[in-house]
């Protein structure tokens, strides 16, 4: 199994020329299939396939970690670059997600206008699912240890109701490799630990 890094929060100072952004996206080579696992905040994860050579069509899963920007702001290209691979996002109730920063409270969750006009592609996942060979996806994370402490400022909006987010909307991804798992958290905001513990009670 081969992970390339296509965006993170750093630029590439050697010759490729990779930009980075705030977000994250990793392209996977598993001997199930060939994966995404998000899709940064922006077309920026596609035009690094494009400098390194990926080709974002042979994807035939794109797994988005959570409903937030910066792992699915690049939704939109890539349906423009692939056309047949499956969106797998966990299902979570109708809500906005924001972050309450005082200088700039701002939605940040995903574009509903590409997510309605691509609803064909996406699958919801609601419970823990095999979804290939050795490739998992986990929504049963339990509440085990604390989670981050300052992901308090995330909160989500139902209606007229302001809470904080309660992080319904992340699932974790878990790859079987030759010498063990390789599970990707994405922000990993119910807690590295817990989704550590979802991943040994579930497989």
């Amino acid at each position: 199994m081969r992970i390339t890094t296509l965006i993170e929060n750093h630029a590439d100072s050697g010759p490729s020329g990779l930009e980075g952004e705030h977000g994250l996206s990793f392209f996977i080579e598993h001997p199930s299939g060939v994966f995404l696992s998000d899709v940064g905040a922006s077309s920026l994860f596609a035009d690094n396939a494009g400098r390194i050579g990926v080709d974002l069509d042979q994807v035939g899963g794109l797994v988005i970690s959570h409903h937030h920007y910066d792992h699915g702001g690049g939704l939109k290209r890539f349906f423009e670059e692939n056309q047949d691979g499956a969106v797998y996002l966990r299902e979570a109730p109708e809500a906005d997600y924001l972050v309450n920063d005082p200088e700039l409270p701002r939605y940040i969750g995903l574009d509903k206008k590409v997510l309605a006009e691509n609803s064909h592609r996406i699958e919801y996942i609601s419970d823990n699912r095999m979804i290939a060979l050795g490739v998992h996806l986990l929504t049963e994370i339990p509440s085990v240890y604390a989670k981050p402490s300052g992901d308090t400022r995330l909160k989500m909006r139902r209606g007229e109701e302001t809470s904080h987010d309660t992080f319904e909307h992340e699932m974790a991804f878990v790859l079987e490799a030759d010498d063990g798992l390789v599970l990707l958290t994405g922000c990993a905001h119910n807690g590295v630990l817990n989704m550590i513990e979802a991943a040994c009670q579930a497989l």
